[in-house]
């Protein structure tokens, strides 16, 4: 099966080592799998107060396989000119998303209000994740518990002109029609609303085999794989 996968980061992981994250590596596990193109964020965001930085070093990490991988942006509202950074590497790098972390920079979510807006203008995804690696494997300098599904849908219902994508968590009929969510087979009802996402190389791309099990039929399997990626940030 041949799919797009939303849910990469490149530059390891700040906590613990991570084997086969280098770009030429992550590429090669991911198109052996069928992948066709992927979202990538660098985790050096995670601890980088100034995340352009980070998003730089994204930018020079993809540059030469810019037919695979397409960046996202993680800012911090809190920083000065955080709309500018977005338009930065919208513009100029071909970003295709913001992310946001709220949890790692210590910020309440409504507090990213303008710059949400700011990316709905641009017609720029906003990536939310719930959590980067498993919270029950937490050191000392992570998150003590994951993001609050009930905060991000304060924000999505504040800001209806932005689309929005819930990684990693839960979803249910209390999101509105303006957020999707990373693929879970146990909501079997929303797959018009979800993106395959492996978290490669954080994680083994174990949701993949769930998707291709899914009892859920080839038209929405597509969907999932493919067609909402697309859709999306292509």
């Amino acid at each position: 099966m041949k799919f797009f996968d939303v849910n990469v980061s490149l530059g390891g992981y700040p906590f613990r080592h991570v084997p086969r994250h280098s770009v030429p590596e992550v590429r090669e596990d991911l198109e052996k799998l069928g992948c066709m193109g992927a979202l990538a964020v660098h985790n050096g965001a995670l601890l980088y107060a100034d995340t352009r930085q980070a998003n730089l070093e994204l930018a020079e990490m993809i540059s030469g396989h810019s037919d695979f991988f397409y960046g996202c942006a993680t800012v911090n509202p809190t920083w000065p000119r955080p709309e500018e950074e977005l338009d930065e590497f919208v513009d100029q790098y071909d970003f295709r998303a913001l992310r946001l972390l709220p949890m790692f920079h210590r910020y309440g979510i409504m507090e990213a209000e303008n710059l949400v807006r700011h990316a709905a203008k641009r017609g720029i995804p906003v990536l939310i994740p719930q959590e980067i690696v498993d919270f029950r494997q937490q050191t000392l300098w992570e998150p003590k518990e994951p993001f609050s599904y009930d905060a991000m849908l304060e924000l999505a219902r504040a800001v209806p002109e932005a689309t929005f994508v819930w990684m990693f968590g839960g979803f249910d009929d209390q999101a509105p029609e303006n957020v999707y969510a990373e693929y879970d087979r146990f909501n079997p009802m929303h797959h018009a609303r979800m993106l395959y996402g492996s978290n490669m190389p954080l994680r083994l791309p174990g949701a993949l085999t769930k998707l291709l099990t899914d009892p859920c039929g080839d038209e929405l399997r597509k969907v999932v794989a493919e067609e909402n990626f697309r859709k999306l940030f292509l």
